[in-house]
């Protein structure tokens, strides 16, 4: 599986989103972390879920790095093909929402950066609301 985010031109994220993060509507952009087998299914993920104007050439998609990617690979997000988008900005504790299709956002989870680390807590592990 290849990890792939989308530059900040392409990060707009929606209502739902913004719903299943709890961010109010003034919050644009979020950071996007797709994985696919390679760049052509990624574009097609991100079509599926609401992009219809996104390049068909993958423009746009950048390689994933970073503690949030280490911290999801970690927690076995990563095992299929999905797209997962949280805050763009770091704070303590971050909601994670996996966007499922064009007009639903489900959260399942938050970072926690507190004392410099990053690990992802699923809400199945009772993971904080906040």
């Amino acid at each position: 599986m290849h990890l792939f985010t989308l530059d900040s031109a392409n990060s707009r994220i929606n209502q739902s989103i913004r719903d299943a993060l709890d961010l109010d509507v003034t919050h644009n952009h979020g950071r996007w972390i797709i994985a696919a087998h390679n760049r052509t299914f990624a574009t097609y993920l991100l079509k599926a879920r609401g992009f219809d104007g996104f390049p068909s050439d993958g423009k746009g998609l950048l390689k994933a790095k970073g503690r949030d990617v280490d911290a999801l690979a970690a927690a076995g997000m990563f095992d299929g093909e999905i797209v997962v988008v949280f805050r763009s900005w770091l704070i303590d504790t971050q909601p994670v929402a996996v966007v499922e299709d064009s007009t639903s956002a489900r959260r399942v989870g938050v970072f926690d950066h507190g004392g410099g680390g990053c690990r992802y807590i699923p809400d199945s592990m009772g993971a904080d609301r906040r």
